[in-house]
């Protein structure tokens, strides 16, 4: 049995059912994903559509990449790279060029918005300052590998054990000694930037929210969206034979665990108005703790595991999707030679916007329309954003957009909207994705991705994985999961042939 029909889920299932395992999914929605999320309405174009959840694919995320290969999903290029910035105090949209010419000189101007820059801090870009205050950790981890070389996990374990206590913004303060200004400086001029994340996560993914080695990642994305993944593992049975479209049980929202005295597992959930009981020999939970949290259990787990269950950190996301009858910016981008889309950083509430890729794009072949990610905020900012209504929510990233790039008459252009509120999404206990604050892999990773109830209970979700907040951590957590799963079971049927053959 398996709670949950997201990634990891599915990923788990599909490979279990390969090896010869009944597999029961139970699911709480009525779609497959998870927070792999793509909106084909409102929008009113064919293939016109938006990613709510999960948008991009790095080029070195292979067990993604072998899946989308397998469905047969078609990839194209996603521009990483930002190429505009509007901040509220500079007054006027510069390219993310201009940006970082104007700091590199000096420019009194923008340096006047980041009073209590240190000497040292002047004339130097974001990625500067940041690549400069880790190469201590970068050199660490080459120095601890190149001891190891067939080991890289002992370069990340070294870096884990000396770092992991900071969060980004200790990190930056307490050991790279930035001051308070250079903290504003890197939050306003990139994108992705948490500070309460720790360190160590936010090293390990430092290049979202780098234009110098955005690039190094190759993204790319599903010309058809990326709810094609999911939807991979529930193909149509003469396409694939381990298709999980007939073990999948959806609106079913589990409510409660049990394990009997014969360590047999029975789950009960809510299927419409009635009460169902279901009982198997082993179970895979892969939901987000928050949604655990809400399940109640015969008995606990291991206190570590329900410490971790309680308080492992996730980040609320809110994302705001538009739609314009005609795609304005490219002129705006082609004439600052910035090509025809990419990201826009800015100070104001939507925070990110990302425009879509439109080279290669089947969107952009069958319309003159386009959607845009008009915000994409974090934390406080999602969680703002989100608390207001759908008619508020839209108007206000309409008119940042149209604030940044005054005289586009981008407004006129807007057609339709939607926003992805995980702060407020219940199938997915209010979270977008985890990521460790500081000690949290220390204390809890071992017990995390530990089996529960005599091995009979195992974790997936990209929460125990090494790459929160991607598929490929999903992935990495479902293959993990099953892989346990399997390894328990065939010793069983092992011990129970040789009981057999004493008889």
């Amino acid at each position: 049995m398996i709670i949950g029909a997201g990634t990891s889920g599915l990923c788990a299932g599909y490979e279990l059912k390969k090896a010869g395992f009944d597999v029961q999914i139970f699911e709480a929605s009525s779609r497959v994903g998870g927070r792999v999320k793509t909106f084909k309405d409102p929008f009113l174009a064919p293939g016109l559509h938006g990613e709510g959840g999960a948008m991009r694919i790095p080029d070195d995320h292979f067990l993604t990449l072998k899946y989308v290969e397998k469905f047969g999903l078609d990839l194209f290029p996603f521009e990483q790279e930002n190429k505009f910035i509007f901040l509220e105090g500079y007054g006027s949209t510069l390219t993310y060029d201009k940006f970082n010419q104007l700091l590199q000189a000096k420019d009194a101007k923008l340096l006047a918005l980041f009073p209590g820059l240190k000497p040292g801090e002047m004339g130097k870009t974001c990625d500067e300052l940041f690549e400069a205050a880790v190469e201590p950790v970068r050199e660490y981890f080459m120095e601890v590998y190149k001891k190891n070389p067939n080991n890289i996990t002992a370069a990340y374990e070294a870096i884990t054990e000396k770092y992991d206590k900071y969060s980004l913004r200790t990190y930056l303060t307490d050991v790279g000694k930035w001051s308070q200004a250079a903290i504003n400086l890197y939050d306003v001029g990139n994108a992705h930037v948490v500070f309460e994340n720790g360190f160590i996560e936010s090293w390990k993914d430092a290049f979202l929210s780098s234009n110098s080695q955005g690039g190094l990642a190759g993204m790319r994305q599903l010309q058809e969206g990326m709810d094609g993944i999911p939807k991979g593992f529930i193909r149509d049975p003469d396409v694939d034979k381990h298709t999980l479209i007939d073990n999948i049980t959806f609106g079913a929202r589990v409510t409660h665990i049990d394990i009997s005295n014969t360590q047999q597992i029975s789950l009960t959930y809510d299927a419409g108005a009635s009460i169902e009981t279901v009982t198997g020999d082993w179970l895979i939970i892969a939901i987000p703790y928050p949604s655990l949290r809400l399940i109640t259990k015969s008995q606990s787990f291991s206190p570590r595991k329900e410490v971790a269950i309680r308080s492992v950190r996730y980040v609320e996301v809110t994302k705001v999707l538009l739609q314009y009858r005609q795609r304005w910016w490219e002129p705006i981008f082609h004439a600052n030679g910035q090509g025809h889309d990419g990201g826009l950083v800015t100070d104001l509430p939507i925070r990110y916007t990302m425009f879509p890729k439109t080279k290669h794009s089947r969107q952009a072949e069958r319309s003159e329309r386009g959607v845009v990610m008009a915000a994409y905020t974090f934390e406080q900012d999602a969680t703002s954003l989100g608390a207001m209504s759908p008619e508020h929510r839209t108007l206000l990233a309409a008119r940042n957009i149209d604030r940044i790039f005054p005289g586009a008459n981008s407004l006129h252009f807007l057609e339709a909207s939607i926003a992805q509120v995980w702060p407020a999404d219940a199938m997915a206990g209010g979270s977008a994705f985890a990521y460790f604050g500081p000690m949290e892999k220390t204390l809890f990773w071992d017990d995390m991705v530990s089996a529960e109830w005599g091995s009979t209970v195992f974790f997936a979700g990209e929460q125990v994985s090494y790459t929160h907040g991607w598929i490929q951590g999903a992935f990495e957590a479902g293959i993990s999961a099953a892989l346990q799963l399997y390894s328990i079971a065939t010793v069983n049927l092992v011990d129970d042939d040789d009981d057999s053959m004493s008889d």
